[in-house]
């Protein structure tokens, strides 16, 4: 349980969006990629079988020095990863490249590619929500037998 906790962790780092009724039509890849993102909340359910549902608040158990962590989608395709105002690791770069993102199925999903995650190659988000200010996503993973259900919503940042 606790290999799936920290794997739920990892995705919710690196994943990410559907737009409000606000936003005009077909500017879902210019929010996303004029915006920096930190993640502010997230939250998964695990299912266990049998009934069995846990739920967890994976931002309240993130280390400080990774909710200061900005998300960057770059208008490459490209994803950039920035440590913010503290590391984990004082050796750790500042800045990493975490692979490449696409939108797909008529802008309603965020799907990515992880380089730097041997765990996670690839991950395809339904878009919840995507303005100026929030960028929200669910995905569902299976790992080892249970799935999880994890929704995690990103803040714009200056």
């Amino acid at each position: 349980m606790k290999k799936l906790l920290t794997l739920s962790i990892a995705i919710a780092l690196f994943a990410s969006c559907k737009k409000d009724s606000s936003t005009p039509a077909g500017s879902k890849e210019s929010i996303l990629t004029s915006k920096k993102w930190e993640i502010t909340a997230s939250t998964t359910s695990i299912d266990y079988g049998n009934g069995l549902v846990i739920p967890y608040d994976l931002y309240a158990v993130m280390p400080a020095c990774q909710q200061d962590n900005i998300y960057s989608f770059l208008s490459d395709h490209t994803t950039l990863s920035d440590e913010g105002a503290t590391k984990c690791s004082p050796a750790d770069p500042q800045q990493t490249a975490g692979g490449s993102w696409q939108l797909i199925n008529n802008e309603t999903q965020l799907k990515s590619d992880f380089t730097n995650n041997p765990s996670i190659q690839s991950l395809t988000a339904d878009i919840l929500q995507l303005d100026n200010n929030t960028l929200k996503i669910k995905y569902v993973t299976t790992i080892n037998g249970p799935t999880s259900e994890t929704t995690t919503t990103y803040t714009s940042v200056p």
